[in-house]
């Protein structure tokens, strides 16, 4: 996994909202060198929220990504 600056989703935010669109993972977001966030679509989003209403729970995401 690569850690990258948060700077990278102010950069670069329609590359990684279409990668996350395509993908339906999950990025984690660094603040120096430290796990700040997460940004995920809104798709993603609304499939885990029915997931967790539902009593699904997943601690593994296969294909997670970090920003590169």
């Amino acid at each position: 996994m690569k850690i990258s600056p948060s700077s990278a989703l102010r950069n670069n935010y329609t590359q990684i909202s279409e990668r996350a669109k395509v993908s339906g993972d999950p990025f984690f977001i660094t603040n120096k060198g430290e796990d700040d966030g997460v940004f995920m679509s809104m798709a993603a989003y609304e499939d885990r929220e029915k997931m967790y209403r539902h009593g699904y729970c997943t601690i593994w995401w296969p294909g997670m990504y970090r920003l590169s």
